[in-house]
């Protein structure tokens, strides 16, 4: 065991940055898909005829931004088109009547915006050629990561008909039988809602090995 326990660490932790994120992205996606497994089983997806065209807009103009993202010949060109899909989803979020997550959505997306063209003449023009096996890891973790998010959002999604607070009684009746737990709001967010908490989680620590990555980069000089 502890043979391998050593080597596993030697393993995962290798000093490189782009190792802590796939491991980081990877098991929140495994540990979700094993949930949905034990809890609802292989969910059957049915088409959905009934999208209005506002929605239907919306998700083309983001998914058509997601695929030409790896493609851009620029930084320039990369950072507006990552915008344009997080103002998509901000979109969406209105239509959605999510109000407040389309105003935080908006606001992040626009600092993010703002601080990344103020680095980019920091950044090296050149990284080097990337090695085909991580490219086709990357891409793999990416699709994984991606059918996640996507499970997520239709296994969360409510029926149109079910009554808006039951959801809200559910949780004020069940804290403390169910989550083990006098406190609502934190039973709602670790036990509840905990795949929401831990993929915010997950964003926040993604962005936070950004920040350092640009930061070494920019004091170094790296080009690798």
């Amino acid at each position: 065991m502890a043979t391998g326990g050593a080597r596993a660490g030697d393993w995962v932790h290798n000093g490189l940055l782009r190792t802590y994120v796939a491991w980081a992205v990877g098991a929140a996606s495994a540990l979700a898909a094993l949930g949905y497994a034990a809890t609802v089983g292989t969910p059957a997806v049915d088409v959905a005829l009934g999208v209005p065209t506002a929605v239907a807009l919306v998700l083309a103009v983001a998914l058509v931004a997601g695929t030409a993202l790896p493609t851009g010949i620029s930084h320039v060109a990369g950072v507006l088109t990552l915008s344009i899909l997080g103002f998509m989803i901000a979109i969406f979020y209105i239509l959605a009547s999510a109000p407040d997550l389309a105003l935080t959505q908006l606001v992040v997306e626009t600092l993010l915006l703002v601080v990344f063209l103020l680095v980019l003449e920091k950044l090296p023009a050149f990284y080097g050629e990337a090695r085909r096996r991580v490219v086709a890891r990357d891409s793999v973790l990416s699709l994984v990561v991606g059918a996640t998010a996507a499970a997520t959002v239709l296994l969360a999604g409510r029926e149109p008909t079910a009554d808006p607070t039951a959801l809200a009684r559910y949780y004020t009746t069940e804290a403390v039988p169910a989550g083990g737990g006098s406190n609502v709001v934190n039973v709602i967010l670790v036990d509840f809602r905990a795949m929401d908490t831990l993929g915010e989680v997950i964003v926040v620590a993604v962005a936070a090995i950004g920040v350092v990555v640009l930061m070494t980069m920019r004091s170094r000089g790296e080009t690798q």
